[in-house]
Protein backbone atom coordinates (compact mmCIF):
# COMPACT_ATOMS: atom_id res chain seq x y z
CA UNK A 1 0.00 0.00 0.00
CA UNK A 2 1.59 3.50 -1.10
CA UNK A 3 0.86 7.00 0.80
CA UNK A 4 -2.71 7.08 -1.75
CA UNK A 5 -3.95 4.22 0.03
CA UNK A 6 -7.47 4.08 2.11
CA UNK A 7 -5.45 1.72 4.98
CA UNK A 8 -2.30 3.55 6.57
CA UNK A 9 0.42 1.47 5.46
CA UNK A 10 2.82 2.55 8.74
CA UNK A 11 5.29 -0.45 8.95
CA UNK A 12 7.55 0.80 5.83
CA UNK A 13 7.55 4.68 4.58
CA UNK A 14 9.52 7.02 2.68
CA UNK A 15 12.05 9.04 4.93
CA UNK A 16 11.23 12.65 5.28
CA UNK A 17 14.86 13.73 5.84
CA UNK A 18 18.59 13.23 4.19
CA UNK A 19 19.79 11.50 7.83
CA UNK A 20 16.28 9.52 7.90
CA UNK A 21 17.54 7.87 4.51
CA UNK A 22 20.81 7.52 5.34
CA UNK A 23 19.39 5.67 8.18
CA UNK A 24 17.26 3.46 6.85
CA UNK A 25 19.71 2.50 4.27
CA UNK A 26 22.66 1.33 6.70
CA UNK A 27 19.54 -0.39 8.42
CA UNK A 28 18.53 -2.10 5.45
CA UNK A 29 20.75 -5.29 4.64
CA UNK A 30 18.83 -6.72 1.82
CA UNK A 31 19.37 -3.70 -0.39
CA UNK A 32 23.15 -3.23 1.22
CA UNK A 33 23.60 -6.87 0.23
CA UNK A 34 22.97 -5.44 -3.50
CA UNK A 35 25.47 -2.93 -3.32
CA UNK A 36 29.33 -2.85 -2.84
CA UNK A 37 30.10 -2.56 1.03
CA UNK A 38 32.94 0.10 0.53
CA UNK A 39 30.63 2.15 -1.97
CA UNK A 40 27.89 2.24 0.80
CA UNK A 41 30.42 3.20 3.09
CA UNK A 42 31.71 6.08 1.65
CA UNK A 43 28.40 7.55 0.03
CA UNK A 44 26.63 7.52 3.34
CA UNK A 45 29.95 8.96 5.46
CA UNK A 46 30.03 11.94 2.87
CA UNK A 47 25.79 12.59 2.49
CA UNK A 48 26.37 12.53 6.11
CA UNK A 49 28.81 15.69 6.35
CA UNK A 50 26.92 17.54 3.45
CA UNK A 51 23.89 17.31 5.79
CA UNK A 52 25.64 18.49 8.71
CA UNK A 53 26.89 21.40 6.54
CA UNK A 54 23.55 22.14 5.25
CA UNK A 55 22.11 22.62 8.78
CA UNK A 56 24.83 25.06 9.37
CA UNK A 57 24.10 27.27 6.09
CA UNK A 58 22.86 30.25 6.01
CA UNK A 59 20.37 30.93 2.84
CA UNK A 60 20.44 33.74 0.50
CA UNK A 61 16.61 34.23 2.21
CA UNK A 62 17.76 34.23 5.44
CA UNK A 63 20.38 37.01 5.16
CA UNK A 64 17.99 38.97 2.97
CA UNK A 65 14.99 38.54 5.48
CA UNK A 66 17.43 38.89 8.76
CA UNK A 67 20.51 41.00 7.57
CA UNK A 68 17.90 44.70 7.57
CA UNK A 69 17.51 43.55 11.61
CA UNK A 70 21.32 43.73 13.10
Amino acid sequence: MGDADSEPNTDRHTPHTLEGALDALMADEKLRSYLEPDLVEVYVKLKRKEYQRWLTAVTDWEQNEYSRVY
